[in-house]
């Protein structure tokens, strides 16, 4: 299944600026996997033009908003109310990269690794234009409504 940025905008919290991802271009509801893709550009609301891109940290928003996107998405396709979910934790992310320069494309995938009641544990993968760059677990907690 593929989400474009309109689709996006029904299932995002996230709006306007906020919005950070630009499309869903595999999402996996029975596996718990999404990848988005988004190019970078200096309309980005954390384009530091003193830096000439984007700081790497900005990408754990665009890891979580994969996330969101997924969970919206197979909320939607059964008639629910998506649930509020917010981030627990981040750990062990590393990135072969300190700033994101205009023109990249930038791939995030994220699988879910495992979950306990209402938390769950997504790795993520970060791909610029194409190589693998990066990579570490968001936890994040879901609120039922």
């Amino acid at each position: 299944m593929k989400i474009n940025r309109d689709e996006l905008a029904e299932i995002l919290p996230q709006k306007g600026k906020m919005r950070l991802i630009d499309e869903i271009v595999r999402c996996d509801f029975e596996k718990h996997e999404a990848e988005s893709r988004t190019k970078i550009t200096d309309e980005c609301i954390f384009f530091d033009k003193s830096l000439g891109g984007v700081p790497n940290y900005v990408l754990l928003e665009f890891a979580s908003q994969t996330v969101a996107a997924m969970l919206g998405a197979e909320s939607k396709m059964k008639n629910q109310s998506a649930d509020v979910g917010f981030v627990l934790s981040v750990s062990n992310f590393h990135f072969d990269f300190d700033i994101l320069h205009s023109d990249l494309f930038v791939n995030v995938a994220v699988a879910l690794e495992s979950e306990m009641g209402n938390v769950h544990a997504y790795g993520a993968d970060f791909f610029i234009d194409g190589k693998k760059s990066g990579d570490g677990k968001l936890t994040l907690m879901k609120m039922e409504n």
